[in-house]
């Protein structure tokens, strides 16, 4: 899908982008990369590290929008779903070591519970899942041939090492998202588009509640998804995407050795770099930094 994504793609007026691209250096390495969008349009905006954006990496919980969106479209009911997370070690533990406590759907979306996730895999078959993602352009780079049945929760709540995507891939997740499935050159069911539209109000809550919610700066439309993975050499990536609706912008941001949250920092600087464009990205104060 990353080819459809390009064929619309206009480059953007040239910006003076040298605050941003100073700001950048400072915490990207060689192997990281930013993508900026117009989501509406798919206008070109912005890019850091080009050359890295065509490379696939494992995107991590990223994966939960789609198990999200097959698990809500199949089987309405799971909207009320419930789960009591509980830090457990070993294969079915939850990133938070405190365990989550009792989930709903939203809060368990919001805040990245592996738990909760492990429980909506009971209810979705594996062939259904990749059935209804690649009808919609979703993960065509991935074989459903390379996972076996024991593989089911792990790529439901988005740990495989095997689910990665490149940057324009995760474009065009967003770009389906934004635009609730309802683009021209977008077909979904109404019954698509409103559970696209559940899930953009949950990626609000994310940011708001959820993992994003340390980004210091969070214009009223910020909403987005963080993912957080390791490669099959135990190298962690992080991932984020996400958008506001005014301006309308669109960000893909990935890390090598950071977490997801880290890269969610990011996209709040970019984010405040270009709503404010009057004031300059170093002010400190407005910032938030990886050093913490």
């Amino acid at each position: 899908m990353s080819n459809i994504f390009l064929f619309f793609i206009v480059f953007f007026a040239k910006l003076d982008t040298s605050d941003i691209d100073n700001y950048l250096k400072q915490w990207l390495n060689k192997e990281d990369y930013v993508f900026l969008f117009n989501p509406e349009t798919k206008e070109e905006i912005y890019q850091y590290n080009k050359k890295n954006i065509s490379i696939s990496v494992p995107i991590g919980s990223i994966t939960k929008i789609w198990t999200t969106f097959v698990a809500l479209k199949r089987y309405p009911h799971l909207k009320n779903h419930t789960h009591n997370c509980q830090h457990i070690e070993g294969e079915n533990r939850c990133w938070d070591k405190k365990g989550h406590g009792i989930l709903n759907f939203r809060e368990a979306f919001a805040n990245s519970c592996n738990q909760f996730f492990n429980s909506i895999a009971e209810h979705i078959e594996f062939t259904v899942w990749f059935d209804e993602l690649r009808a919609k352009g979703v993960f065509l780079n991935i074989s459903y041939n390379n996972f076996f049945e024991k593989d089911k929760q792990s790529v439901f709540r988005g740990d495989n090492p095997k689910l990665v995507a490149n940057g324009f891939d995760l474009a065009w997740m967003i770009y389906i998202v934004y635009n609730e499935g309802k683009a021209k050159d977008l077909t979904f069911s109404e019954k698509e588009i409103n559970v696209l539209k559940t899930i953009k109000s949950w990626m609000r809550d994310v940011v708001l509640e959820g993992t994003v919610k340390g980004a210091k700066y969070k214009p009223n439309s910020f909403s987005g998804k963080t993912g957080t993975a390791t490669d099959e050499n135990g190298r962690y990536y992080g991932v984020f995407i996400g958008f506001i609706n005014d301006p309308p912008l669109a960000i893909v941001v990935s890390l090598k050795d950071r977490i997801g949250s880290n890269a969610s920092w990011i996209a709040s600087d970019l984010f405040y770099f270009f709503t404010k464009r009057d004031k300059k990205i170093k002010k400190k104060n407005q910032l938030n930094s990886l050093k913490r």
